[in-house]
């Protein structure tokens, strides 16, 4: 049986984040707004109103759509972690 290590970040390669489960897939474009605002470090990623607010001052307005319209998949995404799949138009 292959053991599973936890996924680490480039920007942070110290702490890596435990997760269990895969991460939860979204669009390049949410993953990107997502990511500004936790890098930003301006808000706890928990308090999904004001991720999605802060993800539109921003401009990544499809991230603030995505995390108004997905709560249950925002947060299991803030626990599990996030990762890019294509776009709308698959690139």
């Amino acid at each position: 049986m292959m053991s599973r290590q936890p996924p680490t970040y480039p920007d942070n390669p110290i702490l890596p984040r435990i997760t269990i489960g895969s991460p939860v897939v979204v669009p390049r474009d949410v993953f990107q707004g997502i990511n500004a605002v936790r890098l930003s470090g301006r808000t706890n990623m928990l308090d999904r109103p004001t991720v999605a607010d802060l993800a539109a001052q921003m401009g990544f307005s499809e991230a603030t759509a995505w995390i108004m319209k997905n709560p249950g998949q925002y947060a299991e995404g803030v626990f599990r972690g996030f990762t890019q799949g294509p776009t709308k138009g698959g690139e």
